[in-house]
């Protein structure tokens, strides 16, 4: 969420933006020197990650993107909420099941987004996965984090604040998608997850770099 590379996809009859919260350094131009699953997928990285011992993703060995410490968000997060009253309306730690799945189910029902996957570049490590597994980046996207520690569902008036705040608590931050409560066809979008009855959300675009 800081230096934020400002992305607006479908226009939002509620005025409500989604920012996510990483512990890679992406704002502008993404820091590539970072690696690291975070907690999710950790043990499909592992097993794919057998086949080859001696890969080598940007600055960092396997061993060491494969068992870097996640990264803890809560006490920025208290903080956050504490300095802008009613700005952030909901959070999602970006876990096992993916993007899509886990910003669902923290969306109200009638509400969906489109994850603009332009707004940032996916960490070394998960591009040597899914090469190693064979497959394309984005049928990943179900799986792992791809780079992604946590959403925040904010409102848009406040968003740049909230942005410039959680960047000066050490957490990039940017826009990632627009939240609507317009009507539309959802052929295709995630809607809910985990057994909870939530808003729909898709992955749009091609991932930068």
């Amino acid at each position: 969420m800081p230096r934020s590379a400002r992305s607006r996809p479908a226009r939002s009859s509620a005025r409500t933006s989604c920012r996510t919260a990483t512990r890679s350094s992406r704002s502008s131009p993404p820091d590539c020197t970072r690696t690291g699953t975070r907690s999710s997928g950790t043990s499909s990285a592992s097993a794919a990650s057998a086949t080859r011992t001696r890969c080598r993703s940007s600055a960092a060995w396997w061993g060491e993107a494969l068992l870097e410490p996640t990264r803890l968000y809560t006490s920025p997060l208290l903080d956050l909420i504490e300095q802008h009253p009613g700005a952030v309306h909901s959070l999602s730690h970006v876990t096992g099941g993916g993007i899509a799945a886990n910003l669902a189910r923290v969306l109200p029902v009638g509400s969906w987004v489109e994850v603009e996957r332009s707004t940032w570049q996916p960490l070394p490590v998960f591009r040597v996965l899914a090469d190693l597994a064979g497959t394309p980046i984005e049928d990943t996207e179900g799986t792992w984090n791809l780079g992604i520690g946590m959403f925040a569902v904010v409102s848009g008036a406040a968003a740049d604040e909230v942005i410039a705040t959680l960047g000066a608590a050490g957490l990039p931050a940017w826009t990632v998608g627009s939240v609507s409560t317009g009507a539309r066809d959802l052929t295709g979008f995630e809607q809910g997850a985990k057994g909870v009855d939530g808003g729909a959300v898709r992955l749009v675009g091609s991932y930068a770099g």
